[in-house]
């Protein structure tokens, strides 16, 4: 199922120029997710969470606004003093998504880049459930608000929940690419990518890439300003993808999708 199946499937009740940057966020945040992007994945899930918002304040109020904050959003639908009229099909599961919403949200404004705590800094764990919470609020709007038949949605929130890893695997000392297909060139640029504005040294790249370190060397070579200019050397001496490499990346995401 493609994002314009996802669309054109999805009741009329819903705003089609929300649900299309909804998905569009969406999309982006898999893609995060699967090239272990952490730290922008944790806002991304933030601009989810506006939309979203917005989405479920539109179909509980009767009240379009493209632009309202999220927490005028999600009060209006908590309704702690009793006071607001309510259209949602399923007030409950609104509020189910209300409290996943908020606790998305505090992830952008409490963990993400906007604010930056000295001890600590977005990583997978925080990726891993952001990406499970994105997961369910995505597949609940689907199974509420489809217009196709029961089956097919069915089918639909079983493919957003499914399963997908990230490219990199953490699960020992070195960090370890999944898939096999990539040439070295592009192994070294999600290696160094996935290490955010910090950088990776050379010799942390011959142990992680399992190839030789020849044909390692030769893709830095070819990455560096004197060829391609899609990586460089930082002030300490460590790799850093430039602007370039990351429209490099963001074409190979293309090809994961």
């Amino acid at each position: 199922m493609n994002k314009q199946d996802l669309i054109s499937n999805i009741s009329s009740q819903v705003d089609i120029k929300l649900f299309e940057l909804l998905i569009d966020e969406y999309i982006n945040l898999e893609n995060r997710f699967v090239f272990c992007d952490w730290e922008p994945l944790t806002l991304d899930g933030g601009q989810f969470t506006e939309i979203y918002s917005r989405i479920i304040y539109h179909l509980d109020s009767g009240n379009l606004n493209r632009r309202k904050g999220v927490n005028e959003c999600l009060e209006y639908i908590e309704d702690i003093k009793n006071q607001n009229l309510h259209s949602a099909i399923d007030l409950r599961a609104f509020r189910h998504m209300c409290k996943v919403l908020r606790t998305v949200y505090k992830f952008r404004s409490q963990r993400g880049s906007i604010h930056i705590d000295p001890d600590y800094s977005a990583n997978e764990i925080d990726g891993f459930y952001l990406v499970a919470a994105i997961r369910w609020l995505l597949a609940e709007l689907i199974r509420l608000f489809w217009n196709g038949t029961p089956v097919n949605a069915s089918t639909i929130i079983k493919e957003i929940v499914n399963y997908k890893y990230p490219i990199i695997f953490n699960g020992g000392d070195i960090p370890l690419i999944m898939e096999k297909k990539l040439s070295t060139e592009e192994e070294v640029l999600i290696h160094i990518q996935s290490n955010g504005t910090h950088g990776l040294a050379r010799e942390d790249l011959f142990k992680s890439i399992p190839k030789s370190k020849s044909s390692i060397e030769k893709s830095i070579s070819n990455l560096s300003p004197k060829n391609k200019r899609e990586i460089i050397l930082n002030k300490e001496g460590r790799l850093i993808v430039t602007p370039l490499g990351i429209i490099r990346i963001t074409q190979l995401k293309e090809k994961f999708n």
